[in-house]
């Protein structure tokens, strides 16, 4: 059985107005812990509950790594202006594997409107 985990919300407000040239830097950081085999878990990032990002990590569960800090980064590009939620999640695609979210866990954004009118 595969179990999806919500990690975290994050809200990000747009810094231009009727624009759709904006960008949002996303980076996150999550501890993770083998616990049993290898695990292959999957995680995923969604603006206002549309996935737009995921990468596959395996963790193994013998001694010398077992614990990881597991960092990426995805960049979501064209937004309109105003509001938008960013949801972190974790899902173990592994059968008879388990993983365990340890800490630390961050998650931030950097939004980022191009001003055309400076150069």
């Amino acid at each position: 059985m595969r179990i999806i985990t919500h990690i975290i919300d994050f809200q990000a407000i747009q810094p231009r107005r009727d624009s759709r040239d904006n960008t949002v830097e996303l980076i996150a950081t999550v501890g993770v812990e083998g616990v049993t085999n290898t695990a292959q878990i999957v995680f995923r990032i969604f603006r206002d509950n549309t996935e737009i990002f995921n990468t596959q990590v395996g963790i193994e569960s013998t001694d010398s790594e077992q614990f990881y800090a597991v960092t990426f980064q995805a960049i979501d590009k064209d937004l309109r202006s105003g509001t938008h939620v960013y949801t972190l999640t974790v899902e173990n695609m592994t059968t008879g594997a388990e993983a365990a979210i340890v800490g630390p866990v961050s998650f931030s954004a950097l939004a980022i409107g191009n001003d055309h009118d400076c150069c």
